[in-house]
């Protein structure tokens, strides 16, 4: 066990397991990253939909901020992620600023472990200000990490990494990695997922 562990709880991605044979709908699939001149002149509104075997959401423009919302019941209820394209390196949301305390108790961090990614802002915003940090990003939902990717600028590097698969099942196939830092961001209809919370 990590001799120096910060946690965080904030609002993020379900971590559920995949069911086989499930595929994913039209979710970013056309591979591109849009630059972010392109993504100021998007219209004001939805500009994709997207379902997956895990979620249904949307990014949605209002003004010069880009957000990804996730729908309950049809509705359009949590902002899961957001990027302000007039200051795209700053985190937008309270709790998403409150992440970076961890740096705090653990000065000089070399790894740090994401297990919901969303758009990404939180685990770039790190990697960004610790280059030298090794950055693994684990998302379960293979159709958030591409709207990541095509919306929200989430570029991964040499110590940058995203990973698709179940966060609880990626601890438990690396239970001897060293963390200075795991983040838990995982939600899912307001709840953390069961089997991603302990006693």
């Amino acid at each position: 066990m990590p001799s120096k562990i910060s946690y965080a709880v904030g609002v993020s991605l379900a971590a559920v397991f995949m069911i086989p044979g499930e595929t994913m709908a039209s979710t970013c699939d056309d591979g591109r990253s849009m630059t972010l001149e392109a993504r100021k002149n998007l219209p004001d509104g939805i500009v994709e939909t997207a379902e997956t075997p895990y979620h249904s959401f949307v990014i949605v423009k209002e003004g010069q901020r880009l957000f990804m919302r996730f729908r309950i019941r049809g509705y359009e209820r949590n902002n899961q992620s957001a990027i302000d394209l007039t200051q795209p390196e700053h985190l937008v949301f309270p709790y998403a600023q409150m992440f970076t305390l961890a740096s705090v108790y653990v000065p000089k961090p070399q790894s740090m472990l994401m297990l919901g990614v969303g758009g990404g802002t939180v685990s770039q915003y790190m990697h960004r200000h610790i280059k030298t940090m090794k950055v693994d990003a684990v998302e379960v939902d293979e159709g958030v990490l591409m709207c990541a990717k095509k919306y929200f600028g989430f570029q991964e590097s040499e110590n940058f990494k995203s990973h698709i698969q179940d966060g609880r099942v990626f601890l438990r196939r690396r239970k001897y990695e060293k963390y200075d830092i795991i983040y838990v961001d995982a939600f899912r209809a307001g709840y953390v997922p069961f089997h991603m919370l302990t006693k």
